[in-house]
Order: structure tokens, then C-alpha cells, then sequence
């Protein structure tokens, strides 16, 4: 027997809703957060590996607006990493080291969807207004003299 004004079986299933969502969210929050670690750490790990000790990195945000199909990004002495989260089927990205096509698939990859573009970087876009979201990892580099 329900009581009037209480929140009887539709309560349940709009607290139950929310509590989904929350968590929902949450799960989104961390599994985000772990993707931002491991691209701190890639490229961290990266930069040694072609023997830079010293980088510095800062987020780029490529707009290309409507009509605009190709773009283009010295980015010599610079390593660039993809990490839209959402990119149009269609986009490609060709640089000296690497090619990337998205297709419907790429809002499902997690890892896979993150890049490295070095060199001159062309984007191509089939059309309509597209933002393209990067690292831009600048190699510092030492210079030492050997004298007394």
C-alpha cells in the first residue's frame, strides 16, 4: 500500500536514475584522469627515449572554420599529440612521421586515438567547422662545454 505523497515506486526508480548517473560520470571523471597520466607519462617517457632530458609542453587548440579544408603546422624541432576526445569522421592528420585518418570508430578508442606528429603537419577536413585539440612538446636542449 502506497502512501500519498510519498515517493513510492517512481522515487525509487528516479533516485536509483540519478545515483547511475552520478556514478556514470564519476567513472567517466577517472577514466579520464588515468588518460591524462598516461599522456603525461608517454610523453615523458618519449622525450628520453629520442634523448631529450629537458621539454616543455603546452595544450593547442587548432580551429579550422567552415570552408577551410586544409591547415597546415610547422612544427619542426616540435612533437604534437593528438588528443581530441571527439574528432569527424573524415579528418585526416599527415605529418613527416605519422598518418591518421578518424573514422566513426574513434570516439570508442581510448589509447589508440592518441598520436605523435612531428615535422610538417598537414590536417585535411572534408568540410564544416572542426576543433583539434594537441600537446605541443618543445624539446629543450642542453648545452654543456667540457673546459676547465
Amino acid at each position: 500500500m502506497e502512501v500519498p505523497g510519498s515517493w513510492g515506486f517512481t522515487g525509487v526508480i528516479l533516485i536509483r536514475t540519478c545515483l547511475e548517473y552520478t556514478c556514470n560520470a564519476s567513472l567517466k571523471l577517472i577514466k579520464n584522469m588515468i588518460m591524462d597520466s598516461f599522456i603525461i607519462y608517454y610523453i615523458s617517457q618519449r622525450m628520453n627515449s629520442i634523448g631529450f632530458t629537458r621539454f616543455v609542453y603546452e595544450p593547442i587548440m587548432v580551429i579550422m572554420p567552415e570552408g577551410q579544408q586544409e591547415y597546415v603546422i610547422e612544427g619542426v624541432n616540435e612533437y604534437y599529440y593528438l588528443t581530441s576526445r571527439v574528432l569527424a569522421a573524415g579528418i585526416e592528420i599527415e605529418a613527416d612521421n605519422n598518418y591518421f585518418k578518424a573514422d566513426e570508430s574513434y570516439v570508442n578508442l581510448d589509447y589508440s586515438r592518441f598520436q605523435e606528429f612531428t615535422g610538417q603537419i598537414k590536417i585535411k577536413t572534408p568540410g564544416g567547422k572542426i576543433a583539434i585539440e594537441f600537446i605541443r612538446v618543445i624539446p629543450q636542449i642542453t648545452i654543456t662545454t667540457d673546459q676547465p
